[in-house]
């Protein structure tokens, strides 16, 4: 089995909105173009998370829907679903113990990649924003 090594440019971005890889489309990005396509990507996951929170009957405050989003953007949307936060949103977003399990996603990971664990613990802090409010 060959291995494929997968580019990732600007702001982590590896697949281009129409599907293709960005390396297969071309080698060097310049940052107005990096950055229209991130602006393009993190709207996509927006909009894909409202209609998550729309079909589970969840309402989202600001720092609930970044939070969610940046997870999204970050995991994959699969990805993020597997974690189990998702479900206990759905249930109730307003669950005090969500920050405390976000801000841990990443343990495993983070040890090789400490970025990870600032990034769940900036996430985890934008979601409980609005628990705070709504308590």
């Amino acid at each position: 089995m060959l291995f494929r090594s997968i580019k990732t440019y600007g702001y982590g971005l590896r697949v281009h909105p129409n599907g293709k890889y960005m390396q297969d489309i071309k080698a060097v990005w310049t940052q107005p173009e990096l950055e229209k396509l991130f602006k393009e990507k993190i709207e996509k996951e927006k909009a894909w998370v409202l209609n998550w929170a729309n079909k589970n009957n969840v309402t989202l405050g600001q720092g609930q829907l970044d939070a969610m989003v940046s997870a999204v953007y970050n995991y994959g949307r699969t990805g993020f679903l597997k974690t189990g936060v998702p479900a206990l949103i759905a249930q109730n977003p307003n669950n005090p113990a969500i920050p405390e399990k976000w801000a841990h996603l990443s343990d495993a990971r983070a040890k090789k990649f400490p970025g990870l664990a600032t990034r769940r613990a900036e996430e985890a802090n934008w979601y409980q924003t609005d628990i705070s409010q709504n308590a």
